[in-house]
């Protein structure tokens, strides 16, 4: 009995014991617990300190003792300033005799110490003062500018001053071919041509572009890809030969030509800043007529042009006409169809060009704008005024340069107009008399076309310096007899 009650009260003991003795337990173990994750970060903190450490001492041997490596230095300093530094190492100095501008005059200098105020002589008096005031201004030696060499090759400033206009070939009395309209072999490195007078026929140019866009740009549907063409052509001429005008530049990834002689720019792919065939309206000095050849009628039609400078007749009224229908009422032109289908042109490479010349005689004012005078729409325009103005200085010559050349890919006809003028008082000398007899060399057709019994007593007569008088009978009578004022018998 005893032994079992004994065994109870300790069984009884340590059951009342336990939960103490649980508690002390899960502190020891949240200790160590705890005792373990202080222990953990320290090592890493400590590993991570070597490691920093290490980093510090790596970079201080690679870089010889530094953190980092030294900076890259560019030498920013104008080509004259290292080269002035290099002749320095390499010979003395110059000698430099610098003037510096004072206020008063120097002690050992040979300037006159005289005061204007004890000269009693007027004119001396004024000569000190004057010596005087020019001493006392900044004076400056050669060596202060230096000798040029410091300074970079200053182009001229106008480069196309120097360019004078291409030459027109003399003017010829007697008859051209009436089958090759006077047609000779073009120059490949002359089909476009700038001079001196650009900038004055771009301004007249752009002008008639903005005021009458539709009457100078007229362009069908089916000649486009044609047009594109030539405005690749146009461009690669106008770079290749004048890179100083003009240049090929890039603009976000958008391919343009830029004209730096008006600083305008135009893209030369899709989606164009205008028309592809005003683009090279815009950029040269011609005017340019597509020609294509109808596969079903075998003739030449206008499907595109850029006539700015019209010489009597209207864009919109020829546009997809053949060349029969353009150039009916114009003599010698009949014959173009046949010039276009004869062997030597209609087999023609796109490296072969060819030219011709013509002239009209148009009467107008000095004062006449540059854009009025080139727009003629109507052949009565040409012979603007009255007799009072039928004067030597108001006549001019209206030259054409006429150009053909077939594109490679599109098989078109390019047909490139040049239009210049001239006032008939500034026809040299020499050239009057070849003027006079190519004018009274015309064929009856010709002459009425061009309006030669108008002005002809005029022109003729100055040009082979006669005294001439005209009045409403001479004007309208036969242009064979001339009217003289003290003729020899």
């Amino acid at each position: 009995m005893s032994s079992s009650h004994a065994s109870t009260t300790t069984a009884t003991a340590t059951a009342k014991a336990s939960p103490h003795s649980k508690n002390l337990f899960q502190l020891s173990n949240n200790a160590v617990n705890v005792g373990t994750v202080t222990l953990l970060i320290l090592a890493i903190l400590a590993l991570a300190y070597f490691l920093w450490c290490g980093s510090i001492l790596a970079r201080l041997w690679y870089y010889q003792g530094q953190f980092a490596p030294e900076h890259t230095k560019y030498d920013i300093r104008p080509q004259y300033l290292k080269d002035r530094y290099r002749n320095s190492q390499m010979n003395p100095p110059p000698s430099r005799n610098t003037a510096i501008a004072r206020t008063e005059p120097g002690r050992f200098t040979g300037q006159t110490l005289v005061s204007p105020a004890t000269v009693t002589d007027l004119v001396i008096r004024a000569h000190l003062a004057e010596e005087r005031r020019i001493s006392r201004l900044p004076a400056f030696v050669q060596d202060d500018c230096g000798d040029g060499s410091e300074f970079p090759d200053v182009p001229l400033a106008d480069h196309l001053r120097a360019i004078e206009p291409h030459p027109d070939p003399p003017f010829r009395a007697g008859l051209v071919n009436y089958m090759t309209m006077g047609l000779r072999k073009l120059v490949i490195d002359n089909w476009l041509t700038v001079d001196n007078t650009y900038k004055q026929y771009h301004e007249a140019r752009i002008e008639l572009l903005h005021k009458c866009n539709a009457e100078v740009i007229q362009v069908l549907p089916e000649a486009e890809p044609a047009c594109e063409e030539l405005m690749r052509e146009v461009v690669d001429f106008l770079v290749k030969k004048y890179p100083r005008f003009f240049k090929i530049v890039i603009r976000s990834g958008v391919r343009k030509i830029r004209n730096e002689l008006v600083q305008e720019e135009y893209s030369l792919q899709r989606p164009f800043d205008c028309q592809p065939l005003e683009v090279c309206a815009r950029l040269a000095m011609e005017d340019f007529s597509i020609l294509k050849k109808s596969d079903f009628t075998q003739g030449h039609h206008l499907q595109a042009s850029a006539t700015l400078f019209p010489a009597g007749w209207r864009l919109r009224q020829r546009i997809g006409k053949s060349i029969t229908d353009v150039h009916g009422p114009v003599p010698l032109w009949k014959d173009l169809p046949d010039v276009l289908n004869i062997s030597y042109f209609a087999r023609i490479n796109p490296d072969s060009f060819m030219e011709r010349s013509s002239f009209f005689i148009q009467i107008a004012p000095p004062a006449t704008p540059l854009a009025a005078l080139l727009f003629i729409q109507d052949g009565k325009d040409f012979f603007a005024g009255n007799l009072g103005t039928m004067r030597a200085d108001n006549v001019i010559v209206r030259r054409e340069r006429q150009t053909f050349r077939r594109l490679g890919t599109s098989g078109a006809i390019v047909f490139g107009v040049k239009t210049s003028v001239q006032r008939l008082v500034d026809v040299p000398v020499n050239e009057r008399q070849g003027l006079a007899d190519e004018i009274k060399s015309w064929p009856p057709e010709m002459a009425t076309y061009k309006g030669r019994d108008l002005w002809q007593r005029t022109v003729v007569g100055f040009c082979e310096q006669r005294n001439l008088v005209h009045d409403d009978r001479t004007v309208a009578s036969d242009a064979g007899s001339m009217t003289r004022v003290n003729e020899e018998e």
